[in-house]
């Protein structure tokens, strides 16, 4: 996601070289989530087609057969549109599409998004504070994305937002998610009060 930090380790040898590659040119990859059922194919995963590009901020070597760790940071979302090469990594035309497509704070209701998020974050137990301070309501494109990385949502979820171009579809998707999020909670919590035995019907 723009804004992410994502803390990686390198184990395989192409990895290695993709990364020493994009060093040596500008310090950025771009980073696709593999769909399900990769795991029949691993050395030619199937990808989703959007994803996000990252700059290598930070490498640590760990040992001599080239192992690393690196640290990633989220710069823009991409689409692909040709896959140039697949092995031994895959190499791609990419779109980057823009990030406010003229939408205006007004336009949307963020304050929304702001009191739905606290509202997770005050169930969901040992969950990290967020870090919104700083951050213009101005720009609602990457104050969404800011969002969808402080709260806790699972990596396909964060698929969901990743793949709306659309500020707008943004905003609609991360409220749904954080709605389904709180009603899933809430309902557990309703379960777990409720005593053994004991039914409730509407």
């Amino acid at each position: 996601m723009p804004g992410e930090v994502l803390e990686l380790l390198v184990l395989e040898p192409r990895h290695q070289e993709m990364v020493r590659a994009a060093l040596a040119w500008n310090g950025r990859i771009g980073i696709a989530m593999m769909r399900p059922g990769w795991e029949q194919c691993y050395a030619d995963p199937p990808i989703y087609c959007h994803g996000g590009l990252g700059s290598i901020v930070h490498v640590e070597p760990l040992n001599a057969s080239g192992e690393l760790s690196i640290r990633v940071q989220g710069l823009e979302r991409f689409c692909i549109r040709r896959c140039l090469r697949r092995r031994p990594v895959i190499e791609a035309e990419v779109e980057y599409p823009g990030s406010e497509n003229g939408l205006r704070q007004e336009e949307l209701p963020l304050e929304e998004l702001v009191q739905l998020a606290a509202r997770l974050q005050r169930q969901q137990e040992g969950s990290v504070q967020l870090e919104l301070g700083g951050l213009s309501f101005g720009k609602p494109g990457p104050f969404i994305d800011r969002l969808a990385v402080s709260i806790r949502l699972r990596p396909c979820q964060k698929q969901q937002i990743l793949e709306a171009a659309l500020v707008a579809q943004r905003f609609g998707k991360l409220c749904g998610l954080l709605r389904a999020s709180l009603f899933d909670i809430e309902l557990m919590k309703a379960l777990k009060a409720t005593p053994p035995g004991v039914m409730h019907a509407n």
